[in-house]
């Protein structure tokens, strides 16, 4: 056997491990991003979200979203097993939590709002 065949063979493991490493750090990575871009998304109005989506968004246990979702304090439509909650709801929801919480509206939501009560840019 010549030197380089028995080179080429020993990093042959080496290699099959080192790969093995980069798929796993890969994965993980992935895994954070996209935790990350969950957690800095902004509420889309127009889109529809899972319950999982809407606890990392508002920041709170998936049981307590699921559990305003039965109670109705946030409106949903239930596809068989699992909810699709519209992205205004969030919204909604998220604006009351925030008024609940510091007993003061937020101004943006304020300013958002036309004097016939409709949120500017939304369709009717």
């Amino acid at each position: 056997m010549s030197w380089q065949t028995f080179v080429a063979r020993s990093a042959m493991p080496t290699m099959r491990s080192l790969v093995t490493l980069l798929a796993e750090l890969a994965d993980i990575l992935g895994g954070i991003v996209l935790l990350n871009s969950l957690r800095e998304k902004k509420i889309n109005a127009n889109k529809i979200y899972t319950s999982k989506e809407v606890s990392h968004l508002l920041k709170m246990k998936r049981i307590d979203v699921v559990r305003a979702l039965r109670d109705g304090e946030i409106p949903a439509k239930k596809v068989g097993d699992f909810y699709r909650i519209p992205g205004q709801s969030v919204l909604d929801y998220s604006a009351a939590r925030k008024t609940a919480k510091t007993g003061k509206t937020d101004t943006a939501l304020e300013a958002a709002i036309d004097a016939d009560g409709k949120a500017r840019g939304t369709a009717s």
